[in-house]
């Protein structure tokens, strides 16, 4: 059939190639601002090594003039040539033109000023509020006073009746704490000046104890000295009466052995000679042992009476020893009971000094005319006026921060990210 269309394959093969794009339709087309925005069209990205500076880039310039067979392929062997530092290198480029594009100057200056503003505002807020701390402490001190005279003057306000009862209450108890604290001092002075005395007599019974120990041990070392000396002597007759016997012994048995006549009365002389110094020693011996003996007796009496004389001195201390003890906690027992009342004072001086605003709080909102109340009167509306206007300009401070254009600052805040961000980037890439 003539009028029937050739197949596909003919029709594809008998297709002839277009040729490649000239170099003019390859360039990106930027679209201006107003137009893209109109539109709503999204921004178009600049080629790699596009300049609107009009700089030379030979990179751009090589990859432009690589020979291809159309634009996909001459797209990719441009991308295909670039190094990562490359591409990262034109997308911050791309990037900063197209901040400087959307950078708004005047968010950011208001951002800025406005921080400024709010900074300085609220230094001036925190001042404000110190010296109003400061002028409440001086009003609360008006008020005090006020309340000091109501009380000096015993006023009859009803509208005074309930606190004017509770601060005397507290004056009461107060006094009663101080009545007190003077009856334990006194107490204090009677048990140190009875415990003074007391110690005195026990130093002194120890003093005396120690003499007792000191004449008794002496007494004892005299007596046990000559004791030894009887035991001494006792000894050394004791042992002459023996060297003396053996000799008796010898000479006799010499004597019985002698054939001599002569010989044998030598022997019998010297014998007898000998027996004689022994019975002349015998009585020396019985006085020195009955004097050695007479004075056991003695040096143990004085032994016990030293040892007893000792245990009463030990004693003694040990009594000095708990009775200071015991005056110490009777001591610390009295200062724990005053401390205890002077902590009550001083609470009952906090409640009346808190009775005392109180009460010229009443008596501020209760005016009573006097000429001791007048001059505190005026003192404080001043002091309230000062006070109140300071809180006035106070919030108009605080709604003047809170008053800023939000959305402009917010808009400021983003830009000012966004260009750190970049430029933190660009500082990274670059150096």
């Amino acid at each position: 059939m003539d009028g029937e269309p050739p197949p596909l394959g003919e029709r594809r093969s008998n297709v002839q190639p277009l040729p490649p794009p000239p170099g003019d339709y390859r360039a990106p087309m930027h679209t201006p601002t107003a137009v893209r925005e109109a539109t709503g069209s999204a921004p178009t990205m600049p080629a790699p090594g596009d300049d609107s500076s009009g700089q030379f880039d030979p990179a751009h310039h090589a990859l432009q003039t690589v020979p291809s067979d159309g634009p996909s392929d001459s797209l990719t062997l441009r991308q295909a040539q670039l190094t990562p530092f490359d591409r990262v290198r034109t997308l911050v480029t791309g990037g900063w033109r197209t901040l400087r594009r959307g950078f708004d100057v005047r968010a950011v200056r208001y951002v800025i000023s406005t921080a400024r503003a709010t900074v300085k505002k609220k230094g001036e807020i925190a001042r404000l509020r110190r010296l109003n701390v400061a002028e409440q402490q001086k009003l609360d001190a008006v008020l005090a006073e006020l309340g000091r005279q109501a009380r000096a003057a015993n006023l009859g306000v009803p509208a005074l009746a309930d606190e004017m009862r509770a601060t005397k209450a507290l004056e009461t108890e107060r006094e009663a704490a101080r009545s007190r604290i003077a009856g334990l001092e006194k107490q204090r002075l009677t048990v140190e000046e009875r415990n003074q005395s007391q110690e005195i007599e026990r130093q002194t019974a120890i003093a005396r104890a120690d003499e007792a120990v000191a004449e008794l041990s002496q007494r004892l070392a005299e007596k046990t000295t000559e004791r030894a000396g009887h035991r001494t002597a006792l000894n050394r007759l004791d042992s002459q009466l023996k060297s003396l016997s053996r000799q008796v012994q010898t000479r006799d048995a010499a004597a019985i052995k002698a054939t001599d006549p002569a010989q044998q009365g030598i022997l019998r002389g010297e014998v007898e000679a000998l027996r004689a110094q022994v019975a002349a020693l015998e009585p020396e011996l019985e006085k020195f042992s009955g004097k050695a003996a007479d004075l056991d007796r003695p040096v143990a009496e004085l032994e016990a009476n030293l040892a007893a004389a000792k245990e009463r001195t030990s004693q003694l201390r040990r009594e000095l020893g708990e009775a200071a003890r015991a005056h110490q906690a009777a001591i610390a027992q009295i200062a724990a009971e005053v401390d205890a009342e002077t902590r009550r004072i001083a609470q009952s001086e906090r409640e009346l000094s808190l009775k005392f605003v109180t009460l010229g709080t009443l008596l501020n909102l209760n005016r009573v005319q006097g000429g001791i109340f007048d001059p505190l009167y005026r003192e404080f509306d001043e002091l309230k006026q000062v006070s109140s206007e300071r809180d006035i300009e106070v919030g108009r401070l605080e709604a003047e921060i809170q008053g800023y254009d939000r959305k402009l600052f917010q808009k400021g805040v983003v830009v000012l990210a966004v260009g750190v961000t970049v430029l933190v980037a660009l500082m990274v890439i670059f150096i």
